[in-house]
């Protein structure tokens, strides 16, 4: 029983025909099918590093992203009962298409209110619009004749004043014309005086020499130079006789042209004072037709009030056919309806969540590491995997780069000043747009996750 105890330590038992020695320098040989597997192992291994290496350095990816569109929520902007729902949930619509009725009787009461006001109004703006022009062509009309008349009126003075003045001109004419002519007259008095004189002097002289040639004194020849002077002298005096005639005859003229002036004058002056007197009576009635514009001005404020008044009522009517059409709700983008949460005989309020469309357009929203934007720029070529069709490899291309941290925009942005810092490695989006078209059988909803790969080539 000892002996047994002995024989069962912890030692291992090796077969006798085998020595412990040569067992473990022929394990090797007797396996070499283990050499083989080991050293292709370690081949594979080295190949999967070389190929993640170089997979590393010409590409970048992230498992942080996903499908990304722009969701079209379509809210009310009246409320109201719902009357018709014209689509089911995950319908593809078009734009344009209808997609629900409200009740919209109590829009066509209001409509019909608002129209009702507005021509009321439109008929009260006519018959103000008549009212003022009535008003303005009758104030122009008064206002005109009577500015016609003050212009005719002064007219009138200054021609009278005009022929007032050569009236004067004419009397002081006359009045010198005949002091002229009772001169002319004077003097020619004086010439028959002084005439008369030397014609009897001349006879005189005449007869002498007739009784000194008898005496034998002078000579013939001065007896008739003697009888000629006193012939010439008669006829001098006759000459000055005449003129003295023709001198006082103008002076009649004169006398009688002085009266015709002064009565003419007198006259003028007649017409002058009645020209004044017609323009005093012009000038105020011009001065009464000054209250013309008042009543214009009050007839244009009425008639702008009214205006007014139609144009309150029609922007009523805008709005209520603008609301009226607000019971038809449209679809403002073609996609896919999702999220319907609205059925006949709801109650809606403005502004309520109803349902959303999902256009087709779609786009791959990824946040890379900061690390990872080094050699990334837009245009790079990008390989995308959709975990929902895992077989299938999307081609795309980088549209643009976020100028900012997702972080950053986040609704409480971190604060780094305020505290402890810790450095974290940021993430960016980048926003990837797919280059191919997808067939029916794909179907890529925002917020399905993918990976994609960006090569840096």
């Amino acid at each position: 029983m000892a002996e047994d105890l002995k024989q069962s330590d912890n030692t291992p038992k090796v077969p006798a025909e085998i020595p412990a020695e040569t067992s473990k320098k022929g394990s090797i040989i007797q396996h070499p099918h283990a050499l083989k597997t080991g050293i292709t192992l370690l081949a594979v291994i080295t190949i999967i590093s070389l190929y993640l290496f170089w997979h590393a350095s010409y590409y970048e990816s992230t498992d942080d992203a996903f499908i990304d569109s722009s969701i079209v929520q379509i809210s009310p902007k009246i409320s109201g009962p719902v009357t018709k729902v014209y689509i089911q949930d995950n319908q593809m619509v078009k734009e344009g298409d209808l997609l629900v009725e409200i009740d919209s009787r109590d829009y066509q009461v209001a409509l019909s209110q608002a129209s009702a006001g507005w021509q009321g109004f439109v008929a009260q703006k006519n018959i103000a619009k008549y009212n003022a022009q009535m008003t303005g062509i009758t104030s122009i009309a008064q206002t005109e004749e009577a500015s016609a008349a003050v212009q005719s009126s002064r007219s009138n003075v200054k021609m009278v004043e005009s022929q007032l003045n050569a009236a004067k001109s004419r009397l002081e004419q006359a009045d010198a014309s005949v002091t002229t002519a009772k001169a002319n007259a004077e003097a020619a008095k004086a010439d028959i005086i002084a005439a008369q004189a030397q014609s009897e002097q001349a006879d005189a002289d005449a007869n002498r020499a007739n009784q000194l040639l008898k005496d034998g004194v002078i000579s013939k020849q001065d007896k008739e130079h003697a009888v000629t002077a006193a012939q010439s002298a008669k006829a001098q005096l006759s000459a000055i006789r005449k003129r003295s005639v023709s001198v006082e005859s103008q002076v009649v003229q004169a006398i009688a042209a002085h009266k015709e002036a002064v009565n003419n004058l007198h006259q003028i002056e007649s017409q002058y004072q009645q020209s004044q007197s017609d323009l005093a009576k012009a000038a105020g009635f011009l001065r009464e037709t000054n209250v013309a514009p008042q009543k214009q001005a009050v007839s244009k404020a009425n008639l702008e009030s009214n205006i007014h008044g139609a144009d309150y009522f029609k922007s009523g009517i805008d709005k209520a056919a603008l609301e009226l059409s607000y019971t038809k709700i449209y679809a403002p983008v073609s996609g896919k309806v999702t999220r319907k949460s609205i059925e006949v005989g709801n109650y809606i309020q403005v502004g309520q969540a109803l349902m959303a469309i999902v256009p087709k357009e779609v786009w791959v929203t990824a946040n890379f590491k900061e690390t990872q934007l080094t050699y990334m720029h837009p245009g790079q070529t990008v390989y995308i995997k959709v975990d929902a069709y895992p077989s299938h490899i999307f081609k795309g291309h980088i549209e643009s780069i976020q100028s900012g941290t997702g972080s950053r925009f986040s609704l409480f942005p971190p604060e780094n000043a305020s505290g402890n810092y810790v450095k974290v490695v940021q993430r960016v989006p980048v926003k990837i747009l797919f280059d191919e078209s997808f067939d029916s059988k794909y179907i890529l909803a925002p917020g399905m996750s993918v990976v994609p790969e960006v090569s840096l080539k």
